[in-house]
């Protein structure tokens, strides 16, 4: 498994991810990701700018997540993936973060193919852009996640983000909790 930069040439696997990541939390009754977030567009501004990391395994002889896959997919190719930058989605300025002057990292849509979790994917591309923070020496990392997903949510707090906001989204009914987590 390795992490790389995502390309023009991943566009397709990664927008089939994203569509299993939409069915998956709506079956959960989590309305997190919609029509409108994440779109192809999103994505693709993602590769322009070199934001977008995408987590593949290129061992055929791995079949980590190939068990019960459906076969219109090979979930080998696009494992998951997730954003890193210093852009900051609008309402960022409003929360009360805790780090007010340095560096900042923001992440955002980290996404694990469902039949890939549960076998540290998901910690494996925080620990990417973790250390990703500490290599380029940003004071801190901010992301939000969204309120009504509970396996999210427990997933940043044992990485030790600590929640200093909320904020809503377009299109969306509940909040998005704001963590941080200070780096130095």
């Amino acid at each position: 498994m390795k992490i790389t930069i995502a390309t023009k040439g991943d566009v397709q696997d990664i927008m089939k991810l994203i569509g299993f990541c939409i069915k998956d939390l709506k079956n959960q009754g989590i309305y997190q990701w919609n029509d409108h977030y994440p779109t192809l567009d999103h994505i693709k501004e993602s590769i322009q700018i070199q934001s977008l990391y995408i987590l593949k395994n290129k061992d055929p002889s791995n079949t980590l997540c190939v068990f019960g896959a459906p076969k219109i997919y090979d979930f080998r190719a696009c494992m998951g993936i997730i954003s890193i930058g210093e852009q900051q989605p609008e309402g960022y300025e409003e929360i009360n973060w805790s780090n007010k002057t340095g560096k900042v990292l923001v992440i955002s849509k980290l996404a694990v193919n469902p039949k890939c979790q549960g076998h540290g994917i998901g910690q494996k591309l925080m620990d990417f852009a973790e250390n990703y923070a500490i290599e380029k020496e940003y004071n801190s990392i901010r992301l939000d996640a969204y309120s009504d997903n509970p396996r999210a949510l427990k997933f940043y707090r044992k990485r030790n983000y600590k929640k200093v906001g909320e904020q809503y989204f377009p299109r969306r009914d509940l909040p998005f909790y704001c963590f941080e987590k200070l780096i130095n």
